[in-house]
């Protein structure tokens, strides 16, 4: 047999089994990684669609109730055939705090389906919001938390004082009588002195989105109330717990609160709103017995409401009648007669005009230092109101009465006073793993 000389050196004895364990080794090598990369792909795009999905959901319901009330949250939400609401309390008293948890089981707010189902939790939360939440705040329309200063005083405010000073003053007496005399009621509510405070202060500019300058301002509001003399009355340790005022006086302190604060929000202060409870059963009024004092020493530009409430006796009626007697009872006075004095003390520069305008239901013309707005003597009014400081200037106008009703066309109560402030925060669950949320989002409720 001839040999081909076409084949002449070639080998055809193949791979060893050394080259081939090699070649399985490199290519394990490689493809273990890019196999595992493929896996991930596909695991964090699943991954992907299930928080995409979600967060569809979780903004979904976040929408559907931002601009509902808590009334109409609650009716949208809570099931009355299950226990999907939880409303928290204080582990301290046991009271309810005003935050609720609502599981949400209306499938109609998912758009589109988890593989494994959802479980869906709104949680709305007003008490990281007190310097607004803990005050009472009145139906009126015209009232925006995000650009007033808003309090509202409640109905029994002097009455719950008077009751404090008469338990003292029973203590004390109890203690040691031949040293304290004994007061009832009718004593306190005659001889206390109520101090009304509204201090309205600068806090620098600042240059909003817009490139608007914003005067970023605090409104800080305080109530007290003294007596002349409180020896053979109260005990100096009861004083002793009393705010010190720079002449010396002490002072109970029923009110120390912020009301207004636009260094986060950057919203321009508008207006400051008193709903104010005048002291309809004291006997005795006049003099320095009743004042409001408002500080506006960086005479800023706002209005000022003091704006008179009626409230509701025991069996529901609205007391107009205690609002007659206290009207006639100083109706036409002036000077110290009127029953309330209110002092705006602003910085002179020269202004013809006060920086605050002035606005009460409280009569037709606002006196300006015992004058109307015309100039002549005021004798048709229940309070005095005097400009400090600023002299030849003028404090404008008066608010007719029928302009602070609330919406239901009643006098404004303090009793309309929810939570108005919350924050709000969706929760959104698969059914698999209900210790972790798949995503959370949060945001802001206004009522």
């Amino acid at each position: 047999m001839l040999n081909d000389k076409r084949y002449a050196g070639q080998s055809n004895s193949g791979f060893t089994l050394l080259e081939v364990l090699v070649a399985v080794i490199v290519f394990a090598i490689v493809a273990v990684p890019l196999l595992h990369a493929f896996v991930t792909a596909a695991d964090t795009n699943g991954r992907a669609k299930i928080n995409m999905r979600a967060t569809t959901a979780a903004e979904n319901v976040m929408e559907s109730c931002r601009y509902h009330t808590m009334e109409e949250i609650d009716a949208k939400f809570a099931d009355p055939t299950s226990s999907n609401v939880t409303k928290v309390v204080d582990p301290t008293t046991g009271a309810e705090t005003g935050k609720v948890i609502y599981e949400v089981t209306d499938a109609s707010l998912y758009k589109t389906s988890l593989p494994d189902g959802y479980r869906v939790f709104l949680t709305l939360d007003p008490t990281k919001y007190p310097n607004y939440n803990d005050m009472n705040l009145a139906d009126l329309e015209t009232v925006s938390v995000s650009d007033s200063g808003v309090y509202t005083m409640a109905a029994d405010y002097d009455q719950v004082v008077y009751n404090k000073f008469v338990q003292w003053n029973a203590d004390c007496h109890s203690e040691n009588p031949a040293q304290f005399n004994l007061k009832n009621y009718d004593f306190f509510k005659d001889n206390l002195k109520r101090r009304i405070e509204i201090i309205i202060k600068s806090n620098g500019t600042v240059t909003d989105e817009e490139g608007n300058s914003v005067e970023i301002v605090s409104v800080n509001l305080n109530i007290n109330y003294r007596l002349d003399n409180y020896s053979g009355i109260i005990s100096n340790t009861v004083t002793s717990t009393f705010k010190s005022l720079p002449n010396g006086q002490k002072v109970y302190e029923t009110t120390d609160a912020e009301i207004f604060n636009n260094q986060a929000t950057e919203v321009p202060l508008k207006s400051v709103f008193l709903f104010y409870t005048p002291r309809y059963k004291a006997g005795t009024l006049g003099s320095d017995r009743e004042i409001i004092n408002v500080e506006n020493n960086d005479n800023i530009d706002i209005n000022l409401f003091v704006i008179e409430q009626l409230y509701e006796n025991e069996d529901g009626v609205l007391a107009a009648e205690d609002a007659t007697t206290y009207r006639d009872k100083y109706l036409g006075k002036i000077g110290s007669n009127k029953a309330l004095t209110v002092n705006v003390f602003e910085k002179e520069d020269g202004a013809e005009r006060a920086s605050i305008d002035f606005r009460t239901n409280m009569c037709e013309n606002v006196p300006n230092t015992g004058k109307k707005a015309d100039g002549s003597p005021s004798t048709d009014g229940s309070l005095l109101l005097n400009l400090v400081y600023r002299r030849g200037a003028s404090i404008l106008n008066a608010l007719d009465r029928m302009n602070v009703r609330s919406a239901d066309g009643r006098f404004l109560k303090a009793d309309n006073t929810p939570n108005r402030i919350f924050t709000m925060q969706v929760d959104v669950y698969d059914n698999v793993d209900t210790t972790r949320p798949i995503v959370s989002l949060d945001g802001t409720k206004i009522e």
